[in-house]
C-alpha cells in the first residue's frame, strides 16, 4: 500500500461513515429491544420485546419481527426483565474498531508513529481489533428491571417498559 495522504485517510472514512449520513426517513426508525425474562420459578425467556400492557408483557421469540410467535407472561409470573437494544453490541464494536484503525493510520500518516519492522496497516488492524473488544465490553450491559411478580411495582415501570416496546400503543 502506498503512503497514505490525509486526504485518502478521510475519504476512506467518509466512505465507512457514509451509510449513516444518507437522508432522513420521515417515519421514525423502529427501535428493537431484546428481552431477557426470568419468571418466578426461576425459568427463563428471552425474544424481543413486542408489547406491554397492564396484564403483562408479549415477547417475540421469532427472528422476524412481526407478529408470529408471541409469547405473553402474566405480571405475576415476571421476577425481572434485562432489555438491551438489538445490535447495540455490534455497533460498539464496529465503532471501536473503525476509531482504532483510524487512529493509527492518522499517526502513521503524519509521521509521528513508526512500526518499525510491522507493516503499518498489521498495526492498524490490531488496534482495530483491540477497541472494537472495548467498544464490545462497553455495550454488553443490560437495564435490569425487578418485577418480583409485583403488580405495583410492574405498573410503575409500564411506562418505560411501553416505550422500549416494537408494538407502540
Amino acid at each position: 500500500m502506498g503512503k497514505l495522504t490525509p486526504t485518502l485517510l478521510v475519504t476512506m472514512v467518509l466512505f465507512l461513515i457514509a451509510p449513516g449520513l444518507h437522508a432522513q426517513n420521515k417515519r421514525g426508525k423502529v427501535k428493537v429491544y431484546k428481552v431477557w425474562v426470568t419468571n418466578i420459578d426461576g425459568t427463563k425467556e428471552k425474544g424481543y420485546l413486542y408489547a406491554a400492557d397492564k396484564q403483562g408483557i408479549t415477547i417475540n421469540k421469532g427472528n422476524k419481527m412481526d407478529a408470529s410467535n408471541l409469547v405473553s407472561i402474566k405480571v405475576k409470573d415476571i421476577s425481572m426483565l434485562e432489555l438491551r437494544r438489538k445490535s447495540k453490541v455490534l455497533k460498539g464494536a464496529s465503532i471501536g474498531f473503525v476509531l482504532g484503525v483510524t487512529a493509527v493510520l492518522v499517526a502513521g500518516a503524519s509521521g509521528d508513529y513508526s512500526t518499525g519492522f510491522v507493516p503499518l496497516e498489521f498495526v492498524a488492524v490490531v488496534v482495530g481489533l483491540l477497541t472494537a473488544g472495548l467498544g464490545t465490553l462497553l455495550t454488553l450491559g443490560r437495564k435490569t428491571i425487578l418485577i418480583y411478580g409485583s403488580l405495583e411495582i410492574y405498573e410503575e415501570q409500564l411506562p418505560t417498559l411501553k416505550s422500549y416496546s416494537l408494538k407502540q400503543n
